[in-house]
Order: structure tokens, then C-alpha cells, then sequence
């Protein structure tokens, strides 16, 4: 292949065509399949640019440059050592089995070759290797190795034995030489091999296994040697190709090959078949006769063809063979409603193309055309500025504002190839409905925007048509009729349900999790869990309580049961219904936030502890059980109620003494939690904080190690540092800090008062109380005085913030560096050294109320 050939490029189009893709599944693995195609042809050696674009019943892959030949690729072989690649590690004697079976595997020695150990090859002279050869083995018959030596001993004895004419002692000796197989023409007869007997048997010559003995002369023999010293086609292309390197201290064979280049065309379709494989949409169907290749495989969709065109010639299956139940066909299909032309149509002798109108393509334009033209807006991005721009205008002429939804406009844009946007209504009756009964009935089950009027539900709503039509008062009419039967059922489910009182919901009927009781058993432990939250943070622990306690009845209405998105919001609208007040109901209505991503957090302390209440007993009690998340693994979704927990607690600024207020919480559910996972419980929680917060992870692990346990002090601690990234001095500041830490980490204040005291104290005054002063130099006077400014500082309540503390503390550098460079802390004196060490525990122990030196590497 050139180098021009290997360079050059064709166009490629590659289509998928199936049923109808559902949305959400395939909007998940959407963003995944660029990846995935650039590695099923990494697998291949092709890289090439290529455009991904998706329809509710086509992936469309193409390439307006795509190698027409895949890369050539240099591969790298080490072989064994050469004391194993050679029989007894002697060159001389041979490449062993394990050297013969590394040039076969390499490619550079016919696997016809050699088949025996003892077959010698000739290899070409390296830097560590000058070329030889050595005729003159085979192989003993009592050993596997072939040895000419032990050959010739045992024929010295026969003849000391019994005189015997050369042609019987051949005879005899080719008995025992029948196991060589070298698997060799019979008539090629000058080889290694053979030489061994000329030596001492002129006139005739051992041929190969199978073969007769021939009667020959010395002078064949003669060019027998001559023969086996001249490199076979195979030797040379091992001595070309064969050297010797040093790997791992050792000398071993090695091979560096060049693979040419194939085709693009004859990978093309593994490429594609590998491609399709490796989507996964959660949920696949089977279909078709296994016998025709269509059983065995699956896809979320029937696949219906499977199109490769380079340079507009098609590739497709294996004669007799189809992939997916289909045959790669030329052709495609275009819009339901979209009638082509005849001459456009596939020939009808073609598998499906007399039951539809399959289209023929001939290449990349081609096919943009015809989908175009045929009722097929191919990428996304278009189809979605479509739809926005036909709303804007109707928002424009109707003076109404449409409230849209980012990931129902998605949906939309997955589910039609030529979308139209239409302004439907409803009766006025309908608005006397809870505002989220309506909007949640038109977006979960028909796909609708509200639309809004003056700040207020209209009543209208925008249904997006994929419809190739000039007249859409039908499709407008039909839509209408159906939201109205939907309507009219949100209607009776709520006025039954107002009408039952919440404290009548039979919460004991429903069970909750195996283990943990039914749904009322787990509103009772919630109940406890927001009683405690009350009054640790000084709230209204009868409101919170009276809220818990009606907060799950909603979960057994008419409305819910249809709408399981308005849990809690129904239970809202009812508890207003029957005279609540309107904080115990907002309390109910956000009791479950935030519950997602961007989603709003509870708008008042009380609803905070009501949301943190269910949260919690959530945690703890799955935790008990042991149902912990594990990598993808999270069915009971605790890794958001984690992430409420943080949300909230940050929010609205709440002591929150993870450690102390598990262990409370726990004894106040009854729940009987092992240390080990109260443990697990709490990295858990810290690991949530430590996501949402973005923080670079050995500064938000110092922080987290320091002596606070408190989530929002921890926060503070973990941005407070984060401001050291900014520094220009980081390096000196965390050098000069960790020599603070690792000169005190193991010192307790009972070791320096010189008592059995053993735990140690964040209190830098009452470390500094244990100096004495009258035994400090200048330098630790220094840093001794600046240590009292902060202790001062702290009591009068100017330290209060962690960034202002630290800020304190990075300034005693320079008073530290001083201490270090002039005053020797392991004094041989030991009230020397005690109070040297008394004052570095007081920056360490001040130091950790923030973060743990020891995490910090920068």
C-alpha cells in the first residue's frame, strides 16, 4: 500500500434505522455514542472525523473524510530470555522450543518450520549478536533436545559392539530418528538434519519423516553442508527481522513489525455491528427467528436496516447472512407522511421494499437531500430551534407566555423528525384545579407547555405536532378532546379526596421497607427525629411534630395515586382544604425538597426540619439494615437524601454536630446501629459535603480531618484553605506549618505538663499557660507574644471566622522561620524542650481546629 493510498479519504455515511426510540432511555445514552463509535473504530486503527445525529427512528453517522485504508500499525514483541530461547542456553546449539515458538508467534518463521526443538534458524547480527550458523542437529532418540554429540556416542559404541556395514547402522539409526518431524518436502533433502549423517555414513542421506532412504554420494553430502549454510526464505527472514534487546536486566529476543493498513471497507461493517453492540438503553427487545440472525441480538427498538455507504458504494452483509434480522441495504425511509417518488424507490425484489417505501441512497448528499426533502429534519439542534422559534411566535400573536421545561423540550425534539408547535385550550372550568394538577397532567402525559397569561395559568397549552400537513385543526381538536377526559379525571380524584380528613389515612395499611415496619411506624420515628431537631435549634416543636405527622398522608389519595410526582403538594392543598395553617401545609409541600439537581430548598427553618426529619430517619434506618449505596448501585436513592441533608444544613447555617447528632438520632428511632455503620453513616454524609462543595480534594480531606465535626464549620474550614491556593507563598507557608506538624503530631497536653493527661486540647490558652516564660530567647519571645495577640483576638471575638483565622495564623511565618532557624527545639535540657514544644502545639493545636497539616501538599 503507498503512502498516498494510505492518506486518502472517501466520504462515509453509516445509518442504524429502527421503531420509534423512546425518549428518556436514549436521551441518556445520547451523549455517549460519540465515544463509543471513536472507540469501535480505535478497535480497528481508523480515526476520522464524524458527525452523530439522531431521529426518533435513525442514528446517522458520516464523515466527509474517512481513510479509505485503516493505519498501519508497529508492533513490539519481546520473546524469552536467551538462556531459554536457546537449547541449554547455547546459540550454537539452536533456537529452543520456547525461541521456535516465539518467531512463529511473531510471524517471522513458517509454523511448518522447526515443529521439533533441535531445528536450527540463522539470525541476522545485532548489537549484541553477530550472525552464525551452525548445521549439524537432530534429535536423540532418549532426549528431546536435539544433540549431534550424543548422536555420535551412541554410534561409536554400536561400532565398537559389532562391526556392521554403514547402510545397516543407518538403518538402524533412522529407526530412532523417526520421531523428528520437521514436516519437510521429501524432496528437499540438504538439510541440517540430514548433514549429521554424512559425516560418517557417505552414500546415503536421511530424508524426513515418511520418506525413503536415498543412496547418494560425498560429494552431495559436501553440498549438503553448503546447503545448510545458506539461509533458507524463512531464516531470512528471521535474520532481518529477529534481535536481541535487554529487557528487565536480561537478554531476550526480540521483534518490531510493521502491519500494513487494510481496507477501511472490509472492517466497516464490524465496526458498525461492534458499535451497535455496545449501546446500552436499560430495557432491550429481541425479535425475529434466531435461525436468520435476529433472535439472538438485541436493541431498545427492532432494528430495521443498517446502511453503509464509503464513497457511495455500499457495503453490506455476507451473502446469505443477515445482522440484526436485516440486510444492509441501500435505502432508507423517510417521513410516515411523505409519499416519494417512484423512480427514488429501491426495486421491489429487495426484502421489505415491496411492503414500503424504502428510498434509495447513492451517497452522502444524496441522503441529506432526500431526508430534507422528505419530512426529515435530521439534527437535533435544528429540530429544537424549530419548535423555540414557532413558540416565540405564538407567544407573540397570542400575548401569552409559555413556560418551558428543558427537559420536556427534549423529549419533544427526541420524539419528532419535523416538529410543529400549536396553541391548543381547555374549558375555564378546569382552572379551579390546583395549578400543579394541570401543568403535571399535561406534561407527564401528553407532552404539553402550559402557557401563561398575565402572570396566570392560561387555558391553553402548546402541543408540538410531527405532521407533514397544511391544515392542523384536526390534530389541534384531537388534543384538546383528550386533555379534556384528563382533566376531567384530575377533577373527581381531587374533590374525593378533599373531603378525607388527613389524620384518617390508614398509613399502618402500607408497609414501608422489610425491616423497618409500615409507613406510619416510619412517621412516628420522623416525629421523634423533628422534636429533637426543634429544640437543639430553639423551633416550634408542636408545629414541626403536628406537621410530620400528616405529612405522608397524601401518599394514600385518589390524585397521587395518579400523579406520583404531587406527593406533597396534594397533601399541601388538602391540609389548607381542611383549615391547617398555611406554614404547617408549606412545611408538608416542601417536606421532600431539594429533590434534584437545581431544585429549589425549603423556604422557612420549619419546612427545613421537616424535609431534614424524613431525610434522616431515611438515612439512619437503611444504614441499620446495612443497605449501604455502592458504586451505581443507590435503589433507595439515599445519596440525594444525603445531598438534602447537606443543602439544607448550609442553607440555613445550622450547628450540625454530625457525630453528636447521629448517635442522638439513632437512640432516639430506636434503631440499633452498629458503630461500624454509624461510622460508614457519617464519611457518607461527609463525602456529599465534600461533592457539593468542588473543592480540591486534599484541601477539603484537611479540613475534614481537623478536630470539628460540624458540617458548616467544616465548609468554612475547607474554603477558608482553599484560599492558599491563591497565595504566592503557599510552598513556604505549608513547609514552615508542616514542620509545626510533624514535630507535635504524637505530643499530648498531659506530656507537657508532665503528668498522665493524655487528651489533647484545642485550647491555645490553656496551652500557653504552661509555658514558662522566663526561660524564652528573643526568637520565642517573638513568636510567644504574637501567639498571645491571637489568644486576645479569639476571646474578644474577632476571630470568629475561619478565613480570619488562618489569615492569623499564616502571619506568624516569618516569626516561625525565625524560631527555627535560631533556636534548637530537642534541647538536651528538658524544660527547654518542653516549653519549645508547648509553644509549637499551641500553632498546631490552633491549627487543627481549621484542618490537618498533614493532609496539605502543595
Amino acid at each position: 500500500m503507498s503512502s498516498s493510498d494510505s492518506q486518502a479519504t472517501k466520504e462515509l455515511l453509516v445509518e442504524i434505522l429502527a421503531e420509534e426510540l423512546p425518549a428518556l432511555p436514549f436521551l441518556k445514552e445520547w451523549h455517549n455514542l460519540k465515544q463509543k463509535w471513536e472507540q469501535a473504530l480505535a478497535q480497528v486503527h481508523i480515526q476520522a472525523p464524524c458527525e452523530l445525529h439522531y431521529t426518533p427512528r435513525r442514528i446517522a453517522i458520516y464523515s466527509r473524510a474517512f481513510p479509505t485504508h485503516t493505519t498501519a500499525q508497529t508492533q513490539e514483541l519481546y520473546g524469552p530470555p536467551l538462556e531459554i530461547a536457546f537449547i541449554n542456553g547455547d546459540r550454537a546449539q539452536g533456537l529452543s522450543k520456547a525461541g521456535l515458538g516465539f518467531c512463529k508467534k511473531a510471524g517471522i518463521i513458517d509454523s511448518t518450520l522447526g515443529s521439533h526443538s533441535g531445528d536450527f534458524v540463522d539470525f541476522g547480527a545485532t548489537a549484541d549478536h553477530q550472525s552464525r550458523s551452525t548445521p549439524k542437529s537432530t534429535k536423540s532418540p532418549t532426549s528431546n533436545t536435539a544433540n549431534p554429540r550424543i548422536l555420535e556416542e551412541e554410534k561409536q559404541a554400536e561400532r565398537e559392539k559389532q562391526p556392521q556395514s554403514k547402510n545397516a547402522i543407518l538403518e538402524s539409526t533412522f529407526e530412532k530418528t523417526q520421531k523428528v518431524d520437521s514436516k519437510e518436502n521429501a524432496a528437499s533433502v540438504k538439510k541440517p538434519q540430514a548433514e549429521g549423517f554424512c559425516d560418517d555414513f557417505v552414500g546415503c542421506q536421511a530424508i524426513g519423516k515418511g520418506a525413503t532412504l536415498a543412496v547418494v554420494t560425498a560429494d552431495d553430502c559436501a553440498d549438503s553442508r553448503k546447503s545448510a549454510q545458506k539461509p533458507t526464505p524463512e531464516t531470512q527472514k528471521a535474520e532481518s527481522l529477529l534481535q536481541v534487546v535487554e529487557k528487565d536486566g536480561k537478554q531476550v529476543l526480540y521483534v518490531r513489525k510493521l502491519q500494513a493498513g487494510l481496507e477501511s471497507r472490509q472492517v466497516l461493517g464490524e465496526v458498525v455491528v461492534a458499535f451497535v453492540r455496545s449501546l446500552h438503553f436499560g430495557k432491550s427487545m429481541r425479535w425475529g427467528d434466531a435461525q436468520e440472525g435476529s433472535g439472538s441480538e438485541s436493541f431498545i427498538r427492532p432494528i430495521r436496516n443498517i446502511m453503509i455507504l464509503l464513497g457511495g458504494e455500499p457495503i453490506t452483509a455476507k451473502a446469505g447472512t443477515k445482522i440484526f434480522g436485516q440486510s444492509f441495504l441501500p435505502a432508507t425511509l423517510l417521513h410516515r407522511s411523505y409519499k416519494p417518488q417512484a423512480q427514488d424507490l429501491l426495486e421491489s425484489s429487495c426484502d421489505n421494499a415491496a411492503q414500503e417505501a424504502w428510498v434509495k441512497i447513492t451517497g452522502l448528499d444524496a441522503y441529506l437531500d432526500k431526508l430534507s426533502n422528505g419530512g426529515v429534519i435530521l439534527s437535533a439542534d435544528e429540530r429544537e430551534k424549530r419548535i423555540l422559534a414557532q413558540i416565540r411566535a405564538i407567544e407573540s400573536a397570542h400575548q401569552v407566555q409559555v413556560k418551558l421545561d428543558s427537559a420536556l423540550l427534549a423529549q419533544i425534539v427526541a420524539i419528532t423528525e419535523y416538529p410543529t408547535a400549536l396553541l391548543g385550550s381547555f374549558d375555564e372550568q378546569f382552572l379551579a384545579l390546583p395549578e400543579e394538577v394541570i401543568t403535571t397532567s399535561m406534561k407527564e402525559h401528553q407532552k404539553y407547555f402550559s402557557v401563561y397569561k398575565d402572570g396566570r395559568l392560561y387555558q391553553g397549552f402548546i402541543v408540538v405536532a410531527n405532521a407533514l400537513c397544511d391544515d392542523f385543526s384536526a390534530i389541534i381538536s384531537g388534543n384538546e378532546r383528550v386533555l379534556k377526559a384528563r382533566l376531567s379525571d384530575a377533577e373527581f380524584f381531587y374533590n374525593n379526596d378533599i373531603v378525607t380528613p388527613l389524620d384518617k389515612a390508614p398509613l399502618s395499611q402500607v408497609a414501608y421497607i422489610q425491616g423497618l415496619g409500615s409507613m406510619l411506624d416510619k412517621v412516628g420515628r420522623e416525629e421523634r427525629v423533628g422534636a429533637y431537631l426543634a429544640r437543639l435549634w430553639g423551633q416550634d416543636s408542636a408545629l414541626i411534630t403536628q406537621a410530620l405527622a400528616y405529612a405522608k398522608a397524601d401518599l394514600l389519595s385518589e390524585m397521587v395515586g395518579e400523579f406520583p410526582e404531587l406527593q406533597g403538594i396534594m397533601g399541601y392543598y388538602y391540609a389548607l382544604e381542611q383549615g391547617f395553617p398555611q406554614e404547617l401545609a408549606q412545611a408538608i409541600k416542601e417536606q421532600y425538597l431539594p429533590n434534584g439537581e437545581s431544585s429549589a430548598l425549603p423556604s422557612s427553618k420549619i419546612s427545613a426540619i421537616v424535609a431534614l426529619s424524613g431525610k434522616l430517619e431515611s438515612l439512619l434506618g437503611l444504614f441499620s439494615l446495612g443497605t449501604i449505596p455502592s458504586g451505581s448501585k443507590d435503589p433507595f436513592a439515599l445519596r440525594r437524601a444525603a445531598n438534602g441533608v447537606v443543602k439544607i444544613v448550609l442553607e440555613w447555617n445550622l450547628a450540625f454536630d454530625i457525630k453528636q447528632i447521629l448517635v442522638d438520632l439513632a437512640k432516639e428511632c430506636g434503631y440499633a446501629i452498629s458503630q461500624e455503620n454509624l461510622a460508614r453513616l457519617q464519611g457518607f454524609i461527609i463525602e456529599r459535603l465534600e461533592s457539593i462543595l468542588d473543592i480540591p480534594t486534599q484541601i477539603f480531606r484537611s479540613a475534614s480531618r481537623g478536630t470539628s465535626t460540624d458540617l458548616c464549620t467544616i465548609a468554612n474550614n475547607a474554603k477558608a484553605l482553599e484560599s492558599l491556593l491563591a497565595r504566592d507563598d503557599r510552598e513556604a507557608l505549608i513547609a514552615v506549618f508542616k514542620r509545626v506538624a510533624n514535630i507535635t503530631k504524637d505530643i499530648s497536653v498531659g506530656e507537657l505538663v508532665g503528668s498522665t493527661q493524655k487528651a489533647d486540647s484545642s485550647d491555645i490558652s490553656a496551652i500557653l499557660e504552661i509555658i514558662n516564660t522566663s526561660l524564652l530567647t528573643q526568637p520565642e519571645q517573638a513568636l510567644y507574644t504574637r501567639l498571645r495577640e491571637i489568644d486576645s483576638a479569639k476571646r474578644g471575638g474577632k476571630l470568629t471566622h475561619s478565613s480570619d483565622k488562618l489569615a492569623a495564623l499564616f502571619d506568624l511565618r516569618d516569626v516561625l522561620e525565625a524560631f527555627f532557624d535560631k533556636v534548637l527545639v530537642n534541647d538536651d535540657d528538658p524544660a527547654l524542650r518542653r516549653n519549645r514544644k508547648s509553644l509549637l502545639y499551641a500553632i498546631y493545636a490552633e491549627f487543627c481546629t481549621i484542618g490537618d497539616l498533614k493532609e496539605l501538599a502543595i
